[in-house]
């Protein structure tokens, strides 16, 4: 393998010049270019065959551009072959006669291959001439392009496969990143996306992918999506494409590359025992705070803490301590993610008495979207906050209470017409279900009825754990109902009571 030192595209190009232009070496036939650790390869590849330098051009021949970074199947890449070459319309009829073939026969889109008679016909289109293929290949092994009908590395073949991060220079990731982000804007064909912008929602993926474990759970890199902004004026839709680009640099053996591009203003991760440590880093900039304490710690959070964060946005909490009474999210009024796993108010797990004044809770209430909460209880009837008020809230964990739920309703969920989906995990005491599109009540042991009134049609996939050795107190369930649920695709049950 060959290595040399370039900070941005341009000099990339130049460096790879004189391997393309070498066309007595056999070794050169065909040439594979990782990138900057993978990252800007496609920008590099892009250059070279839409704008060759011009010691290249005359020496290239004819440039075949495939880019198949977004990877379907053989045949799709074969598709993409005859695309660029311009081939007659006779050989799309071929792919079509074996596509109708093929969907009749039941193979999936996967396992579609390429054609050899449309390998003919791209072979013979070749004879003669001397030409340069630029390829992109997203899949997960190396191609031979023979197979598709191109001759081989007697003409000047080029092949690039992108599978491994490799880590060059830090201060040189800026530049290329913002060449991959231009693909990206491109991609997204929006006057709103700047290359700039993309830039940014790929430094928050590529960011949080470095830190995982405890303090970032549930593949929150492939969550973010769904509802993260990173500042103001970064959306969701904006961050698909770039989830789908870096989504396979998640890999530890990678993880020493990615610490550099955290904007430690607004993205804080952190595993500490340190409040000062935390207070030092927080800025009115921060939008997102993973934080997590590493042992048991009489010293709680600050009810402050956040007060000068009026753009967080994300706050994750794992075993931090903190006075339930006065929560360090008091004053995150455009909170739209809240988890809490674990934490404690000086040691004893307990309920919260949340006091907040009208005008905060109308602003949390308005913007909060997503509440994860583990080993800790969030509702008190003596107070004026309760599940009811989050009317905009799409999903609701709350797993393995500390405090009992023994209500004989559910009323506080009947408001929130947006809830797509509760999760209510190991809730012992319960002994009503909620009316919901969708519900997950493993451990409710409480329970005694499931039936049409509580399960609306729209359910999918109901799931029932309750087993003895689990939560140590035979269920009290006697009575399951589907009869509504036309759409039922999965029905899960552990642990019903002894006839």
């Amino acid at each position: 393998m060959q290595a040399f030192r370039a900070t941005n595209v341009d000099e990339a190009v130049t460096n790879i010049a004189p391997y393309l232009d070498d066309t007595m070496s056999e070794a050169n036939g065909v040439i594979y270019f990782d990138g900057w650790g993978g990252l800007g390869a496609s920008a590099v590849l892009e250059s070279i065959a839409e704008h060759p330098p011009p010691s290249l051009r005359n020496k290239l021949g004819n440039i075949i551009h495939i880019d198949c970074s977004k990877w379907k199947n053989r045949r799709t890449l074969q598709r993409t072959i005859v695309h660029a070459l311009k081939l007659p319309q006779h050989a799309m009829d071929i792919f079509d006669r074996q596509d109708e073939d093929d969907d009749f026969g039941g193979v999936a889109e996967g396992w579609r291959d390429e054609i050899r008679e449309v390998g003919r016909v791209i072979h013979q289109a070749l004879q003669g001439f001397t030409f340069t293929v630029v390829f992109h290949n997203g899949s997960n092994r190396i191609i031979d392009l023979n197979d598709y009908g191109i001759p081989g590395p007697v003409a000047d073949g080029w092949s690039d496969v992108v599978n491994k991060v490799l880590w060059t220079f830090q201060e040189y990731w800026d530049k290329i990143l913002l060449e991959e982000a231009r693909g990206i804007a491109g991609y997204m064909n929006k006057q709103s996306v700047t290359p700039e912008l993309a830039a940014a929602c790929c430094r928050y993926l590529l960011s949080l992918n470095s830190s995982s474990g405890g303090t970032i759970d549930f593949n929150w890199v492939t969550h973010a999506s769904n509802y993260l902004i990173p500042n103001n004026t970064m959306h969701g839709r904006l961050l698909m494409p770039c989830r789908k680009r870096y989504a396979h640099e998640g890999n530890s053996d990678y993880e020493v590359i990615f610490p550099y591009f955290v904007d430690r203003k607004r993205w804080i991760v952190a595993t500490t025992n340190s409040c000062e440590e935390i207070v030092s880093a927080i800025n009115p900039e921060t939008t997102s705070v993973f934080l997590s304490w590493k042992y048991v710690s009489l010293k709680a959070l600050p009810s402050t803490i956040f007060q000068i964060s009026e753009q967080l946005h994300v706050l994750k909490l794992c075993s931090c301590p903190f006075r339930f009474s006065s929560p360090p999210f008091l004053h995150c009024q455009r909170l739209r993610f809240l988890g809490l796993d674990s934490c404690k108010n000086h040691i004893c797990l307990t309920d919260w008495e949340l006091t907040l004044s009208p005008n905060i809770t109308n602003k949390m209430a308005t913007n909060i979207r997503e509440i994860n909460i583990k080993k800790g209880g969030i509702w008190n009837k003596k107070l004026g906050w309760t599940w009811r008020h989050l009317r905009n809230i799409r999903k609701l964990r709350v797993i393995a209470p500390t405090y009992p739920w023994e209500t004989e309703s559910m009323d506080d969920f009947t408001d929130l017409v947006k809830l797509e989906l509760l999760d209510l995990s190991e809730n012992s005491t319960m002994q009503i279900m909620p009316s919901l599109s969708g519900a997950n009540p493993d451990g409710c042991i409480g329970l005694e009825h499931v039936g049409t009134k509580t399960l609306p049609p729209s359910l999918e996939t109901f799931s029932f754990d309750a087993r003895e050795q689990h939560y140590g107190t035979e269920a009290r369930i006697s009575h399951i109902s589907m009869f509504c649920c036309k759409i039922l695709v999965n029905f899960i049950v552990w642990g019903s009571p002894k006839p």
